[in-house]
This record gives C-alpha cells, sequence and structure tokens, in this order.
C-alpha cells in the first residue's frame, strides 16, 4: 500500500462508522462485480444457426440463467442457453423404460455434430460435459471465435398434454418405494419444467435491481467457499431460486439494500434445520406438508418448486445441507461482530472474510481421508432393488454408506464429515472430519455396551467383527470393545477407516490414505535404540523439565527468611521449553546430571558443548530499601543474585553460578537462568527518556510471564496448539527467516489462528493450523490494521489497541506487525522485535508458495514424504553468496562427533548459551550493515545465504566474498558466489591459524587510527564517498536517483568499527 493510500485510510477511520465502511466496501463490491453489458453479438447468431437446424428443429432456443434474471456478475464468464428438443422427439415409452437419457444424449450428438460441420466459422469448439458430475446427463459447451465467448447450452423437452401424465406416473412410483426412481423421476423433471422455472425467476427480479444484487453477493459468497465444486452441493441456480423463495414468501423485499437482502438470506440457512423441515414455494393446490412429507421419504433436504411436483434439492446431501448451515452461522458471527464499539479493523477482517477469501476445501476440516477407486468398493445387499443401477447412483450409493460406517465406527471421535467425489478426482472418495478433542478422537480404546446388554453387544460385535473383544477394566465393568494401543496415536483415525471399510466394503487397506500426516514427522527423531521408529523430544524431555522447575520452585519458596533479605513473592516460567512450543528442547548435560553407570537414555542427555538455559522470572516482596537510582538499582539485583547463589547452594545443594545480570542455576542436568523483576527499575527509565530500554526492559521482564501463562492456556484448551507452533517455527528456521521471527511472534500468530479461526471452525490438527498461519500471513493487511489476538478471559482492548495504531501509522512510527495482546493493547513489544517490512514481505513470499504447494499435494493425495519436504526446504538460488561452515563448530552438534560411551567425561568443555555461530552471523551484520544481509537456519543449518544490498557489493561480489572469507576464518570452510547460478565460484579462507597469524601494519582489519578505510587489497589513496543508494536498498526500495550505468566500481567499505573475532 502506498503512503497516500494510508494517510487516507487513517484519516478516514477517525470519520466512518464500522458499519458504515462496511456498508460502503458492499456497495463498491456490488459496483464491481455487476455485469451490465449484454451477451455478445455472437451468441445470438448461434441462437439464429440453432433455429435453423434443418432436421429435428429445436422448439424454442433461448437465454436463461443469470442473463434472464439481471443476476449477472463479471466473473460469469458463460452464457446459459436453452435448447427445447422437438415436441415428439420423447415419448411416454421412452421415460417408462428409461431410455429418456439415450434419447436425450442422442439429441445433444446431433446438435453437436450440425454445429461442427455447418457453422466452423463461428464455432471455435463444442465439449461435452456432464451435468453436476452425472455422467447420465449432459450438457454442451460451446466456444465461440471471436472473444472465446463461452456457451453452456442444456436441453429440455417439451410433451404438451402429457406432461401432467408424467407427473402422475412418478409419483406413483414413489409412493409405492422404488429406490432408484425418485432420482431418475428428478433428472426427467428438471428437464421438463426448466422453461416454467426460468420465468418464476425472471418474475422475481425483473426491474428488481437491490434483489438482483443482494442475489450477487449471495452467490459471491457461496463462490468463495467453493459450493459449485461439489456435485452434491448449492449451486448458482439454487442460490438464484432460494432468493426468489425468501421474495415469495415476502421475507426480503425489493426495497431492501443489497446488504439486508444478504443478511436476511445468511439468517435464514443459518437458523434453518433444512434436514428436519422442508420448504416450499406457496402454490394453490394442494397441500404443502403433505407434498414436503412424500418427498421427504427419498431425499434428505426438500425444497419444492411451485407446482410441487420438483424438488430443486433433490441432488442436495444431508452433508452439504450442514456444511452451509454452519458456515452461515460463521458468516453471521463475524458479521455480527461489526458495530458501533468495534474498530475498523474488524469491519474490513468481517468484509474480506465473507466475500473475498477463497475457503478451499483442504483448508477447512481437520483431517482428510482419500479414498482410492472407491468405485470399486462393494455394496451391501438390498432387497429392495428393483431396478439397475446407473454410475452416478452408485457413486451416492457408495458415498453413503462410507459415510454411515465411518459415523457408527468413529462415535464421539469425529464431530462433523464431509464426503465428495468432485476434490479427488473420478474414482476416488475424500472424506473430510472435524475431530473432538484429543483425548477424545485419539483414544486407545473403542468402548461398546456392558455385556448384560445383549441386543447392543450382538450388533456391535456383528459390526466390528474379529476386531472386537470382550474386557475387563478398572472399575470391574466387563464389555465389548476394541483396542487400538498397538497403532501410533497420530494413525489411529486412518487405521479405524482402513479396519471398518475393509470388513464391510471390502476396500483394501493401501487403498486409504490420509495425506499431510507425514508432516508430523518433521516434528520427531530417530529412536538410537531402534533403528525406523521415531520419537517426539518434546514428549520426552517436557515433563523432565517440567519435574526439575518444579523442585527449583519449591526451592525458591523455601528460602529462609532470617538467612536471606527478601522474601520470594512470585516465580513465573518464562522460556518456551516450559510451554512445550520449544522445536529442540534443552536435554541433560552429562556433565551437570551424570547418568548412572554407563547406561542412559540418547533421548535425554546431551554432550553438546553448548547449554540452553531455562528462563525464569522472579519477583521479591516490596520494600523501602531499593534504591531511586538505576546503578544503585543494578548493585543491589547483583548482591541479590550473589545471595540467591549462596543460599541455593548451601540450603538444597544446587550447583549456581551468580553473574552480574542473572544467576544460573543447575537442576537435574538443566540450567534455568533467574532474573529478578523489580517495577521500579522500569518507571525510573520511563522517567528519564529512556524509552527503548524501558520496552526492553518491559518485554523481558513483565511481558514475557504474561505471554508464557496466555500462550500455556491456549495450549490447554486447543490440544494441537504447541504442535502446530512447533511446525510454524520449524518451517520459520527451514526457510532462514527465525532470527527476524521471535518464537513469541510466530506463537502469536498461532493463538489468533486458534482462538479467532473465523470463517473456519478452530483447527485441531497441527499441519492444517501451519496452513492456516501461512495464509494468515499472506493474506492479512499488515499496514493497515493491527493483528488483535483476543482472550476470552480479559476485556476486550480493540479500542486501545486501534487507537495506538493510528497514532503510530500518523507519526510513521509503526513496524511491519503490530501485534496487540490484552496484557500489551497500546505498543506490543512484539512489534519492535518483529520482521521489517522487506522480511515480512519475503516471509509472505514463502508462505504464499507453500500454501500452494500444500493444497496441490492434498488434492494429488501425495504419500511420498520426499514430496511434503519441499515444504521444508528452501531454495539457495536467490542469493548472491553460500557460505558454509565448520560442522563441529554448530553449538548443539555432539562433541567431537564420538558417541557418549566413548567420551572422556573430565575432558569436555561445555558452555552456557554461548551459540558461536549465531554471534559471528551478528557480527558479520554489524560489520556489513550497509552491503548485505545474513540467513541461516540457527535450528540445523551450516549454510548461510548473503544477499548484497548496495550496488557495491553487488559489483563487487569476489570482493564481498573474500572480505567475509577473511572475516570468518576457522569458521568459514568455503564462500561460493552465485553471481551466476549455472557456474559457482569458490573463496576458500586461508589455513593459517589465528594464534599465529600476525596482524599487518594497518591493523587485523585494514584500519589505522581508528578510521574505517578500504575493503580492497590496496586502497585507493583518494577517499571514495559513501554510497547514498546502500541505505534505500537495504531496507528493500527503490532509489529515487540511480547511478550512471558507466559509473565506476566503488570499492566496499566497512562502516562500523569492530574487532572480529576467529575461532
Amino acid at each position: 500500500m502506498t503512503k497516500k493510500k494510508k494517510n487516507q485510510y487513517v484519516e478516514a477511520s477517525s470519520l466512518l462508522e464500522p458499519k458504515d465502511l462496511l456498508e460502503l466496501q458492499i456497495e463498491e463490491l456490488n459496483e464491481e462485480i455487476r455485469q451490465s453489458t449484454p451477451p455478445h453479438s455472437n451468441v445470438t447468431a448461434l441462437i439464429d444457426a440453432l433455429n435453423a437446424v434443418p432436421d429435428k428443429r429445436p422448439q424454442n432456443v433461448c437465454i436463461i440463467g443469470s442473463y434472464a434474471t439481471q443476476c449477472t456478475s463479471k466473473r460469469s464468464v458463460a452464457v446459459d442457453v436453452l435448447v427445447t428438443m422437438p415436441k415428439d422427439y420423447i415419448s411416454m415409452e421412452n421415460i417408462r423404460k428409461r431410455t429418456y437419457p439415450t434419447r436425450r444424449h442422442l439429441y445433444i450428438q446431433e446438435i453437436r455434430q450440425y454445429l461442427t460441420e455447418r457453422h466452423g466459422a463461428l464455432v471455435k469448439g463444442v465439449a461435452e460435459k456432464p451435468f453436476a458430475g452425472d455422467d447420465s446427463k449432459h450438457f454442451l459447451v460451446v466456444t465461440l471465435g471471436a472473444g472465446s465467448q463461452s456457451v453452456h447450452l442444456h436441453f429440455a423437452c417439451n410433451m404438451g398434454n402429457q406432461t401432467q401424465d408424467v407427473f402422475t406416473y412418478f409419483k406413483t412410483l414413489m409412493r409405492h418405494k422404488m429406490v432408484y426412481e425418485p432420482y431418475y423421476a428428478h433428472l426427467v423433471l428438471e428437464d421438463l419444467q426448466i422453461e416454467r422455472h426460468t420465468a418464476v425467476l425472471q418474475d422475481a427480479f425483473k426491474d428488481k435491481p437491490a434483489l438482483s444484487d443482494g442475489c450477487l453477493l449471495l452467490k459471491l459468497w457461496s463462490t468463495q467457499r467453493q459450493h459449485q465444486m461439489y456435485d452434491d452441493s448449492m449451486n448458482p441456480f439454487l442460490i438464484t431460486m432460494l432468493v426468489a423463495y425468501l421474495a415469495a414468501t415476502e421475507q426480503v423485499h425489493p426495497d431492501m439494500p443489497p446488504i439486508q437482502v444478504f443478511r436476511i438470506a445468511i439468517t435464514f440457512l443459518a437458523t434453518r434445520d433444512l434436514s428436519a423441515s422442508g420448504i416450499a414455494f406457496p402454490s394453490s393446490s394442494g397441500s404443502q406438508e403433505a407434498a414436503i412429507e412424500l418427498y421427504q421419504r427419498w431425499c434428505p433436504i426438500v425444497f419444492l418448486d411451485p407446482s410441487h411436483t420438483f424438488n430443486f434439492f433433490f441432488r442436495v446431501t444431508a452433508d452439504a445441507a450442514k456444511e452451509i448451515k454452519e458456515e452461515a452461522m460463521r458468516t453471521n458471527e463475524s458479521l455480527n461482530a461489526v458495530n458501533p464499539s468495534s474498530s475498523l479493523g474488524v469491519s474490513l477482517q468481517a468484509f474480506k472474510a465473507t466475500f473475498i477469501h477463497i475457503l478451499p476445501f483442504y483448508r477447512k476440516w481437520d483431517i482428510y481421508l482419500t479414498i482410492q477407486n472407491a468405485n470399486e468398493a462393494v455394496l451391501p445387499t438390498a432387497p429392495e432393488r428393483t431396478a439397475p443401477e446407473t454410475i452416478q447412483t452408485r457413486r451416492r450409493m457408495i458415498q453413503k454408506n462410507v459415510q454411515q460406517l465411518l459415523e457408527r465406527a468413529y462415535a464421539a471421535r469425529v464431530v462433523d464429515f464431509r464426503c465428495s467425489w468432485t476434490m479427488s478426482g473420478t474414482n476416488n472418495l475424500v472424506v473430510g472430519m472435524q475431530i473432538a478433542p484429543w483425548d477424545i478422537a485419539y483414544s486407545a480404546i473403542t468402548r461398546g455396551p456392558e455385556i448384560e446388554l445383549e441386543q447392543e453387544t450382538v450388533a456391535f460385535r456383528d459390526f466390528w467383527k474379529t476386531k472386537s473383544q470382550q474386557r475387563r477394566f478398572k472399575d470391574g465393568s466387563i464389555i465389548s470393545a476394541v483396542l487400538w494401543d498397538t497403532v501410533p496415536t497420530q494413525c489411529r483415525i486412518r487405521e479405524i477407516a482402513r479396519s471398518i471399510l475393509g470388513l464391510h466394503m471390502k476396500i483394501p487397506a493401501d487403498n486409504i490414505q490420509q495425506p499431510g500426516l507425514v508432516l508430523m514427522d518433521e516434528l520427531t527423531l530417530m529412536e538410537p535404540e531402534k533403528p525406523g521408529e521415531r520419537y517426539d523430544p518434546m514428549e520426552v524431555t517436557g515433563p523432565m523439565i517440567g519435574q526439575a522447575f518444579a523442585k527449583l520452585h519449591a526451592a525458591l519458596q523455601r528460602l529462609d527468611h532470617r538467612r536471606f533479605p527478601l522474601d520470594v513473592t512470585d516465580v513465573w516460567p518464562a522460556d518456551p521449553a516450559l510451554r512445550r512450543t520449544a522445536v529442540t528442547p534443552p536435554l541433560k548435560n552429562l556433565n551437570l546430571d551424570p547418568p548412572l553407570g554407563r547406561n542412559y537414555d540418547a533421548r535425554v542427555y546431551s554432550n553438546a558443548r553448548c547449554v540452553k538455559p531455562i528462563l525464569v522470572i522472579m519477583e521479591f516482596q516490596t520494600s523501602k530499601a531499593w534504591p531511586d537510582h538505576l546503578e544503585a538499582i543494578a548493585h543491589m539485583k547483583t548482591t541479590l543474585y550473589i545471595q540467591l547463589s549462596k543460599r541455593l547452594g548451601n540450603d538444597f545443594d544446587l550447583v549456581t553460578v551468580p553473574h552480574r545480570d542473572f544467576v544460573d542455576v543447575h537442576v537435574d542436568g538443566y540450567v534455568f537462568r533467574l532474573m529478578i523483576r523489580q517495577a521500579k527499575e522500569q518507571h525510573l527509565l520511563v522517567r528519564l527518556g529512556r524509552g527503548r530500554s524501558a520496552r526492553q526492559l518491559e518485554r523481558l521482564l513483565v511481558h514475557t510471564p504474561m505471554h508464557h501463562q496466555f500462550i500455556k492456556h491456549v495450549a490447554a484448551s486447543c490440544s494441537s496448539f504447541s504442535e502446530g507452533v512447533r511446525l510454524a517455527i520449524h518451517w520459520c528456521s527451514s526457510h532462514m527467516l527465525t532470527p527476524h521471527f521471535s518464537t513469541e511472534c510466530i506463537e502469536l500468530l498461532m493463538a489468533y489462528v486458534y482462538i479467532q479461526p473465523l470463517p473456519y471452525a478452530a483447527p485441531r490438527s497441527a499441519y492444517i493450523a501451519l496452513q492456516r498461519f501461512w495464509n494468515l500471513l499472506h493474506t492479512f493487511d499488515w499496514s493497515l490494521q493491527p493483528l488483535l489476538v483476543q482472550s476470552p478471559d480479559h476485556d476486550s482492548f480493540e479500542a486501545d489497541a486501534t487507537k495506538a495504531f493510528l497514532e503510530e501509522s500518523r507519526a510513521e512510527a509503526v513496524g511491519a506487525m503490530f501485534l496487540a495482546t490484552w496484557y500489551c493493547p497500546s505498543s506490543s513489544p512484539m512489534t519492535q522485535s518483529g520482521p521489517d517490512r522487506p522480511m515480512l514481505q519475503r516471509a509472505q513470499h514463502f508462505a504464499k508458495a507453500s500454501e500452494t504447494i500444500f493444497l496441490k499435494m492434498m488434492a494429488e493425495n501425495a504419500a511420498d514424504a520426499g514430496a511434503w519436504e519441499k515444504l521444508f526446504t528452501t531454495s539457495l538460488r536467490p542469493y548472491h553468496l553460500l557460505m558454509d561452515l565448520q560442522p563441529s563448530l554448530h553449538p548443539y552438534a555432539p562433541y567431537g562427533g564420538q558417541p557418549l560411551s566413548q567420551l572422556n567425561m573430565s575432558a569436555l568443555h561445555w558452555f552456557v548459551d554461548y551459540d558461536i555461530i549465531k554471534h559471528f552471523i551478528e557480527m558479520l551484520t554489524d560489520l556489513f550493515a550497509e552491503h548485505a544481509m545474513f540467513f541461516y537456519n540457527p535450528t540445523s543449518g551450516l549454510t548461510v545465504g548473503v544477499v548484497a544490498t548496495s550496488e557495491d557489493a553487488k559489483n563487487n561480489l569476489p570482493l564481498l566474498a573474500e572480505k567475509i572469507a577473511d572475516a570468518g576464518q576457522g569458521i568459514v570452510t568455503d564462500v561460493r558466489i552465485q553471481a551466476d547460478p549455472q557456474t559457482l565460484q569458490h573463496v576458500t579462507p586461508k589455513q593459517s591459524s589465528p594464534t599465529s597469524r600476525k596482524p599487518n601494519k594497518r591493523g587485523r582489519e585494514g584500519r589505522k587510527g581508528g578510521k574505517a578505510t578500504s575493503m580492497a587489497k590496496r586502497p585507493p589513496k583518494k577517499k571514495k564517498p559513501r554510497d547514498r543508494w546502500a541505505h534505500v536498498a537495504a531496507a528493500g526500495g527503490t532509489p529515487k536517483k540511480q547511478p550512471p550505468t558507466d559509473a565506476p566500481k566503488k570499492s566496499l567499505k566497512i562502516i562500523k568499527k569492530k574487532k572480529v573475532a576467529s575461532a
């Protein structure tokens, strides 16, 4: 967004109410999507050509659909044309013998041949496609030459005086409970009454623009939710007919504004249970209730036309109706949040969630099962079958049986289902499921009835067959049950489906896959003692870290106040390892807690040279003894650290290491870093005008503990939250974004996905949460509004956060991301520690690409783990330089690469919180601040990507590589130049050791007299001017004035003075 547009939005924010802004947005949306131009003239030429068919000329050819009802949007790329077959072409005998589909298909072939042979200049191409996925009913897609206009030719029949006989015939069959007759009857009646239905729509929408615009909004809402992609859901025709029904029953009026028409229609869909009570157009003939009751015997959803002889919803299943109802309820909830007390940001979010954002199928549900070749499944025998099944009826029966079996097998494990053929291809059936909470969905046992209930027990055993067992439980009850304890927890949903569908429908187990499940392997490691098996490090070490913290907390609470000057009032955990969101949790150090004997658990112990400290914040009782000067407070805190170290060591036999700003306490092999919070220190910093220092201190000592409690609360209510956060952190690390996105920032973004999931339900699987995390990252308008991470247990802070955001926007002081929380609504500390704008744009690019790959692989049912690894593999081609580091210097790599059993414990040297690679990258960032940016993966990466940001650096890549290699002697093994990705040049650092290398007369970095000099080997005598465009390029912008292309190359300069450390 440009600066001018942003300022206009800021000014409008103080003038518009949220509801006014929403109505204004919808009004502009109507103007954008409304189609006011008539169809192309070639459409008229096509109609004339169809009226001139020499043999078997159609009775009538006319435009129908949205063009006829004036409900056309600019997205409508096709014109619907109705072709009525000749009067005597279809007879009553064709209908009785069920040859109507064949007869109709022959006529379609004749029209197709006629257009291809006689009108080649007008018609560019003619294709035949099934209507609503029904292979027994086709239509023609005609592509006209000029402008590539697409026309859909639909075919109807007119039987004249025999029409009433057809109605009577089909009603008789339906009353006699013929299984396949209702669907066949509706196929015929749909063609027989399409002209009447078009007339109903024309009467409802003629010269009623507000009603048409409201219908357009409802169509757009349905299109964004991809309802038209299902064979069994509402299509645009049914949506238009539903609005006409609301107008016929006077629930909407032509003089209503379009937004009101839309809201009434959405409220109707959200509150009306169509599966329980059908609806019908008003009619003067017959009882409406009796007609609905008749059709409900065969159709789960009933919506009768004015003649009460045709059900518009005969293709709509109960699953589709339930899905539409739930989505309408969430839309209502989103729109109802826009009120006079809400912010404009809420209005923008509601508008985008309702009309702009696309809700693909593979983002709606928690778990997906793909049943390959489901059309080959064996259907259970039914004695009432009296007619041969068609492809469409067989598919509907398979879909119905699969859902019934899975509903019974899963019981309380799954809250909702959605089966569809369209999303996965012709022969594959995909099942989307919204699962229950983790402990219920992945339970290791499926409990049956008690042994005393004989009929229920027999039915349970018949259903599960050999899987059923009779078990006695700890409470003394004896019941029939099915055990899944030998199946890995994440695979139990899939294994239940494989078992039950294999027993009842003979579907092979390998044909049932759960795409996306392999993503959970990204959080696991290989078992050291069990090849081929994996384990989650957080599940293993998390409880141990919690026990160690509990031990430390108890020690701090039991400090003797007679020996310690102040009582400890509060102890707050403030580390990701204590809230189980750390991707690589700390392991026990061998020196701190050596295992007994030589047997140890390699998943728990580590011999890495660097130990991660676990942050803990503590606070003492208030006392007048605290001084009123910053330096005095710092000295007093240091004194307390020393005293605390002595007391914990003497009283509780804990190893402690005091420092000036903290004290490290060793508990059960872990290192806890204790820091003291004192409110007076922050007040003094604010009073002295040290705003940045005050914010940093507030973030570390005040907001971090509150953030920890908030994240733990979210994790307790959402069972998959911790795994989702770890996947997001792992993804950011894989794409070298972690140094720019703090862990707290990622946790808040994921908390927003779980707490405020609209227009979806809250996710209950980690990889679906990761996909929504990507979507939030690249679709949210960060420059226009703050992201409000609400908490249901706290009051709304929307007004304060919006006011702070607008003030910072006017002052141009707002960061790339403004994250507001209940504990810091005015100026979130995550805003200052978040990414800058170029880095945010980089992350959005990666997020959008990852989401696209994810949706594609889900649709293709990718089962290869290597294919899913693309999501966590970043391309190295965009970097100008690639810097390889010494593998032995990785802080968390095994010490010396030797197994633990072969190490001499007394010879181990280890450090607390000393990440040499992290410090080296920070040093390079300061050293080359105006010339390059550095990216690396702090978890496991040993390759650093370098992006040259100044023209000097881009024009002198070999020199930049040489200077980086010299700065990293002992750390860097190779620097590769990617100026031309096809040919890589290598710059290898000198092999001389840092201790034996003597500095030259100009100093180690070419400095003399403390002044920065050129990075070239022989600096020019004349001092060259500083690159005026370097700071613009580093910020990702474009300089207003570019240097001439024929200008001589400038030598790189180090602006900051900093001594280079070498390993």
